[in-house]
Formats: structure tokens, C-alpha cells, sequence
């Protein structure tokens, strides 16, 4: 069996002068790996391959491996990260805030050059204990979209209790023109490495309000551990239903709303 990456199929070498050419039989089995992603993209539940490319694969498989020279070759290849990915969005409650003051001009809108900022760090209820493990071991980038629920409910965001909002009736998501405030997001268990996303600017959240991870599905639960007391492998899981599969955001908050992180949360060194 031969194993070649995806990724360096369209740049990889005939194999017929490396390995048939010292005596090895011609192969039977090519695994080409994993590492495709996906995306629901639009409301008519589109899926978009980017920056997965299926046709250079193919074409590369074609080169490489010419059925005429390997008539016995069967292809195969892991896609678990294409389907499970976009599959979960990742629910977190927003349980603690703390403000601090930030540089004049780190806010971000079009007015707040000569404003005196405040940042702020917030905690929500999963981290990389949990299903944001893949920060440390798959080099994930979190995407957030930030649902303000205390906003939706009329509330000044005390709670923390059960918020039942009408999501269609009130500003709930954030606007392009919206002034923001650079933020760090943390996780629950009081650790040093407990960082989810570092630096990003967002507009102001309150306790009791949420932030959406979507196309978290892929190495997310599955690496997770009960840390420090935070029960992450026993969170609550809900199964959506629907006749046709639709985008967890549209193109539109997205564009408006999407929070992502310029660099990664954290970054581990060798001593």
C-alpha cells in the first residue's frame, strides 16, 4: 500500500521511479489521506469544498497512477473532517466578564480613533479541555458568531438563567458598523492554557449571552476530558432535523457578524 497526502499530490513525483523501479510490485491499495474540509454555505444548504479541491486530486491520481501502468489500483482516502465538521456547532454561555482599559483607538469603528477603549476578557462554559481541544492538537482557529440573548430578552445580562428570545425580532447578532472592543475569551477551568480566542474584537457581551461556533464538528467531543471538575465529555447534545440541509449562519451574518481570530489562541514552546 502507498500513502500520499492530499496536499502534496499535485506536486508529488512519479512513484513508478522510486518504488517499481527497485523491485517493489506494482501497488494495489493508495490511501491518499484525510484533511478535507467543507462548509454549508447559503440558505439552500450548498456545500462548498474550499479549500478542498476534489477535480486536482482526481487529475493528480490520473497522472500519477495512469491505468494503463496500475490497472489493479484501488483509491481510497479518509474524509471523516468533511462530514463531521460542519455537522456541530458548538453552544457556549458567556458566565464571566472583566473589564479593563485598552490603548486609545483599539476599538474598531469609525469614530473611535481618539476614544479611550476599554478591552474586555470573558469565560464561557467550554474550552479547550473540552471541545476547543483541537487549538492544541489539530492547530483549530476558532469562528464565533456572538448571540446576544440578554439584548433579545430585554435584559441588562445579569443572568445566566433560561433566555428564550424570538432570534428573528431583535438585534441579536452584531452589525458590520458596530463598535468593538478587543477581547479574550476563556474557558472554564481557571488554567493558563485555558484560552479560546486571544485579541479578537467583538462588541461588548454580557453574562447570560452565547457565542456560536459553527463547523466544529471534527475533533472537537472526541478528544475532550473531564479537567479540574468541568464534566466537557458530558454536555448536552441536540439533534436538528430539518428536510434539507441548511447553513447554521446565513451568507449575510457572516459577513456581518463572523468573530475570528487573527492568530492562534495560544501557542505551546519546547523548553
Amino acid at each position: 500500500m502507498y500513502f500520499l497526502t492530499a496536499l502534496g499530490l499535485p506536486r508529488a513525483p512519479r512513484p513508478s521511479c522510486q518504488a517499481v523501479a527497485i523491485g517493489h510490485p506494482p501497488p494495489t491499495l493508495l490511501d491518499i489521506g484525510g484533511g478535507f474540509t467543507s462548509a454549508f454555505v447559503g440558505v439552500a444548504g450548498a456545500v462548498s469544498e474550499f479549500p478542498s479541491n476534489f477535480q486536482s486530486v482526481a487529475a493528480a491520481i490520473d497522472r500519477l497512477f495512469p491505468v494503463a501502468e496500475y490497472p489493479a489500483l484501488r483509491c481510497i482516502s479518509e474524509p471523516g473532517r468533511y462530514f463531521a465538521g460542519p455537522a456541530v456547532t458548538i453552544a457556549t454561555m458567556v458566565y464571566g466578564k472583566r473589564e479593563s482599559e485598552s490603548p486609545v483607538g483599539a476599538a474598531t469603528a469609525p469614530e473611535a480613533s481618539h476614544v479611550k477603549d476599554v478591552a474586555f476578557d470573558y469565560w464561557i462554559t467550554d474550552g479547550v479541555y473540552g471541545n476547543f481541544n483541537n487549538i492544541i492538537y489539530d492547530w483549530a482557529v476558532p469562528e464565533a458568531f456572538p448571540l446576544r440573548i440578554t439584548m433579545a430578552a430585554g435584559g441588562g445580562g445579569g443572568g445566566g438563567g433560561e433566555h428564550s428570545p424570538d432570534l428573528g425580532g431583535g438585534d441579536v447578532f452584531a452589525t458590520k458598523n458596530e463598535r468593538k472592543h478587543k477581547s479574550t475569551v476563556f474557558g472554564p477551568t481557571c488554567d493558563s492554557v485555558d484560552v479560546v480566542m486571544k485579541g479578537v474584537h467583538m462588541p461588548e457581551l454580557q453574562n447570560g449571552d452565547w457565542l456560536l461556533f459553527t463547523d466544529s464538528g471534527a475533533y472537537s467531543r472526541a478528544g475532550a476530558c473531564d479537567f479540574n471538575g468541568i464534566a466537557a465529555t458530558t454536555c448536552r447534545t441536540f439533534y436538528v432535523w430539518a428536510d434539507k440541509m441548511e447553513a447554521t449562519a446565513s451568507a449575510a451574518i457572516r459577513e456581518q457578524s463572523l468573530i475570528k481570530s487573527e492568530r492562534p489562541p495560544l501557542e505551546l514552546h519546547k523548553l
